[in-house]
């Protein structure tokens, strides 16, 4: 084989080796990419902690989470939280999965909580400035821990909602906000029946994702540590009738308070006694 000829041969080699080489790429980038980001817990899912009082009507934070979405770069995924159109790794939840149980030697009814409420916050405290995304209503479940699964209450993100991808959205950790709280509440029905008292958990991987990386399609993931039922973590409700000064709630006994307001005068009384007791004795 003359030069020429050798040289077009190794060149018509070398360019197939590097277009099979591109089809390879191609094929697995979409996979290179979504393992390059997904959601980064920040502060582990936590739930109620020690013995909380709730009135009827009140609204409570039983749950938090601080997340992000990795470092922000070419090759980052977009990630939410709550799947796509119900298609999911096995058991994998709709948004949050949580368990509400009773307190050994109390009840606690379904009918006791109007709903759950999951709202986008800045920081893990529940208040009137966190975006609301979405609410569910309750599932009773028994005195275990944790069962099968059948007594989870779940939020279900299964539908593709527009209008909830702004609050759904993790940042990326190296912007502006660098991550983001979602925060659960329970609304205590005003009907509830008082000194009913419940727990509340989460099991490993109760919160679902939904990552998309620049190629390829998305793929939904459960991530997220358990946080067990405990006795002492519980939330009593209460009925909600006036506290008086002496922190005795009216109707339960252990006392009569003064009513809020009646302070002024009795420091009056108190002063002008001591100012005569002063007199009476320097005399």
């Amino acid at each position: 084989m003359r030069r020429p000829e050798l040289i077009r041969a190794k060149r018509g080699r070398v360019l197939r080796l590097i277009f099979y080489a591109a089809i390879l790429q191609i094929a697995i980038w979409p996979q290179v990419l979504h393992a390059a980001t997904s959601a980064d817990i920040e502060t582990p899912a936590a739930t109620i902690t020690g013995s909380t009082q709730a009135l009827l009507g009140s609204e409570i934070q039983i749950y938090s989470i601080e997340l992000d979405a990795g470092t922000n770069n070419p090759f980052s995924n977009n990630v939410w939280i709550g799947k796509y159109n119900a298609v999911a790794l096995g058991g994998s939840p709709l948004a949050l999965d949580i368990y509400l149980g009773e307190f050994t030697g109390s009840v606690f009814d379904a009918t006791d909580i109007s709903e759950l409420k999951l709202y986008r916050s800045t920081d893990a405290v529940f208040d009137l400035g966190d975006t609301y995304i979405t609410n569910t209503t309750v599932i009773n479940e028994d005195l275990a821990p944790f069962d099968s699964g059948v007594d989870v209450t779940s939020f279900d993100m299964s539908t593709a909602d527009p209008s909830l991808d702004a609050s759904r959205k993790l940042p990326y950790e190296d912007l502006v906000p660098s991550s983001v709280w979602f925060i659960a509440t329970a609304v205590i029905s005003p009907t509830a029946t008082e000194g009913h008292t419940f727990r509340v958990g989460v099991a490993a991987n109760h919160l679902g994702v939904y990552d998309t990386p620049p190629l390829g399609t998305g793929e939904n993931n459960a991530i997220g540590g358990a946080v067990v039922q405990m006795q002492g973590n519980h939330i009593v409700i209460a009925a909600d009738t006036p506290l008086l000064a002496s922190g005795v709630r009216s109707g339960g006994g252990g006392g009569i308070g003064i009513p809020f307001g009646g302070e002024p005068v009795m420091m009056v009384l108190l002063l002008c006694t001591g100012l005569y007791m002063i007199y009476r004795t320097s005399g």
